[in-house]
């Protein structure tokens, strides 16, 4: 069966720079041996198939593929895009110091809502790259399609973590699904994402309960 646009599929995958090293998973045990033990959660991850629940250009890629393992090569605009060279700029270094920041290059930063790496520092200036980190490389993904999910609950969570809150707590009873945020939302927010879970999961109406906490 080759899977089409807007189909909930359940997949397994390990992504590579390509000709480098591991930068995401859903294998535990790999995330281990890659030093990357913070990036779960782990395990199958339910994606709506052309909705950018994961990389794009991936799940661009798994459109008409069926199940089974498959191993999709993305180029650099394909996947986090090119180098965009608006996006290293320069600033004194005492700014940083400043704001009691040790500058270094590979350090993270805030400029003004804006987070970079520094990637040099010289002569009393700073330069800090807003790309993002894989901007500029050609990524392998290893990915393996467990199957189609058809459940409407799964869908439902998979759609609501996705667009929403991935701690919400789901519940479907007779097509309708309850779902519990931690905080207010203003209702033009709630009513977009209601016709969003309806739209992608199929699921008759969305309740929301913004006084659970979970």
């Amino acid at each position: 069966m080759a899977f089409k646009e807007k189909e909930f599929i359940k997949i397994n995958y390990t992504a590579r720079v390509k000709n480098g090293g591991v930068f995401d998973t859903t294998d535990e045990e790999v995330a281990k041996k890659e030093g990357l033990e913070g990036r779960g959660p782990f395990g199958p991850q339910v994606i709506c198939l052309g909705q950018a629940f994961t990389l794009a250009g991936l799940e661009q890629k798994l459109i008409g593929k069926d199940i089974g393992k498959h191993v999709i090569e993305l180029p650099a605009a394909e996947a986090f895009g090119k180098k965009d060279a608006k996006l290293i700029k320069l600033f004194p270094t005492k700014k940083f110091i400043e704001q009691q920041v040790m500058p270094e290059p590979g350090v993270v930063v805030n400029m003004d809502g804006m987070y970079g790496m520094i990637r040099t520092v010289s002569g009393g200036r700073t330069t800090v790259d807003f790309n993002h980190p894989l901007s500029g490389k050609d990524v392998v993904y290893e990915v393996e399609i467990v199957g189609s999910v058809d459940d409407l609950t799964e869908k439902v969570k998979a759609t609501v973590t996705h667009i929403l809150d991935a701690s919400a707590h789901i519940e479907v009873t007779d097509n309708v699904a309850k779902v519990g945020i931690h905080h207010e939302i203003p209702p033009q927010l709630l009513d977009h994402f209601k016709k969003k879970i309806i739209e992608l999961s199929g699921v008759g109406d969305v309740v929301f309960d913004v006084h659970k906490q979970h």
